[in-house]
């Protein structure tokens, strides 16, 4: 009894929000200037199978209004869901505020986040993140790891394409679009693109570049070079410390032969 009373307490707290501040039909999702002007929700109620079943709109007297988007279809249609039905359903929210968006799946969350505004700080720690962020160097990967990159994405996924776009993205995430250097890296990654299709490692078909079976024998190669050119380090520190242990030796047999005297 006492959890459905205090389910019923905390769907209201989010309708309230969502009525407050409803998002437009078009939410901007880029744009600095239009970015920070954003300040509101979505509210979706659903089942387990389809979180967004119906999108609320208002409250009416016993319920809300809203559409309903019947499955496999994204027409809405015009209809009501009682309060007792709202108990009933899954909840999912989404939040827009300024640059940051948040998702809530349930409403004791959401409660948490916006009655503490604990969203205003995870939002200010990201802004302070990304000012860091763009503050620095991106550091680029030679041709080599961005061969074996490509390489363990495509293990993962036999289908796997990508382009210096998606490159950028999956090696810096979203937020280096936003970075001073995104287009010298981005013509950095189309020219190593280019170099790996120039040397068979790569193929390319509307822009769009795939791993070729050669790439494995590329990458054998490059591991056993690599581990020669250890071998090499090593042999070379060896004789490094054998030669001065040669020089000790001998300075040392000097010494002896000077004091121990005729």
């Amino acid at each position: 009894m006492f959890n459905r009373v205090l389910r019923r307490i905390l769907i209201n707290y989010a309708i309230s929000k969502a009525s407050s501040k409803p998002a437009p039909d078009r939410i901007p999702l880029s744009g600095i200037e239009r970015l920070v002007g954003r300040d509101y929700y979505v509210l979706w109620f659903g089942t387990d199978e389809d979180k967004r079943r119906f999108l609320f709109r208002r409250k009416i007297f016993g319920g809300v209004s809203g559409l309903s988007f019947p499955e496999d279809s994204n027409e809405g249609e015009d209809a009501n869901l009682t309060s007792e039905e709202l108990l009933t359903r899954n909840i999912t929210i989404e939040q827009y505020y300024r640059q940051s968006q948040f998702e809530y799946q349930g409403v004791l969350e959401f409660f948490v986040y916006n009655f503490f505004r604990v969203y205003k700080v995870v939002h200010l720690k990201a802004q302070i993140s990304q000012a860091l962020f763009i503050r620095g160097s991106l550091a680029l990967k030679d041709r080599s790891q961005l061969l074996r990159f490509i390489a363990d994405e495509t293990l993962n996924d036999r289908n796997y394409r990508t382009s210096a776009i998606d490159i950028i993205t999956e090696i810096y995430s979203i937020r280096a679009w936003s970075h001073p250097q995104r287009e010298r890296v981005q013509h950095y990654y189309e020219l190593m693109l280019q170099s790996l299709v120039s040397s068979g490692d790569l193929t390319e078909h509307d822009r769009s570049f795939r791993l070729t079976p050669k790439a494995l024998q590329t990458i054998h190669d490059e591991s056993e070079e690599q581990t020669r050119h250890e071998d090499n380090k090593r042999l070379q520190r060896r004789l490094v410390w054998l030669t001065l242990a040669l020089v000790f030796v001998g300075l040392l047999d000097i010494t002896v032969r000077i004091f121990s005297g005729p």
